[in-house]
């Protein structure tokens, strides 16, 4: 975790943080829109002016482009530990997820970071950022 103190904080809403040319990221997207317990999260690609212009030190580490990234509460929250807490906010049993937080983070994080460094080959590459439906359109920051 890691407080962040960006010129833009989209109504106090979290924002997660996504990968816009990988099929699995963007799937993982319409998979949460599908499945919160109701409208929580705005959504923004890492790719996106939105990002470069008011998150800049989302560029400062190297692992940055490869995580799946929660802005909440002020906080950064990367990789495993992102993914578990945005599990918090879907339906029941969906929600249950929540509770691998308890495997310790130097288990957790190996496990992501496999996926999230083979993601491309695994799942494929989109030849264009994703772009949300259009009843979701207003939840994505651009």
């Amino acid at each position: 975790m890691k407080k962040v103190h960006a010129n833009f904080y989209h109504d106090h809403r979290p924002i997660i943080f996504f990968d816009g040319y990988c099929n699995l990221c963007s799937a993982s997207v319409q998979f949460i829109l599908k499945h919160e317990q109701s409208p929580y999260y705005y959504f923004s690609s890492l790719q996106s002016d939105f990002v470069k212009t008011n998150f800049p030190e989302l560029f400062e580490e190297e692992r940055n482009p490869d995580s799946v990234i929660l802005l909440e509460n002020e906080s950064l929250f990367y990789r495993s530990d992102a993914a578990l807490r945005i599990s918090r906010k879907l339906r029941f049993p969906l929600k249950m997820m929540g509770y691998f937080r308890f495997i310790p983070v130097f288990i957790r994080d190996p496990v992501y970071d496999l996926i999230a460094r083979n993601r491309y080959r695994y799942f494929g590459k989109r030849e264009s950022c994703f772009i949300p439906e259009s009843g979701y359109s207003d939840r994505f920051l651009d």
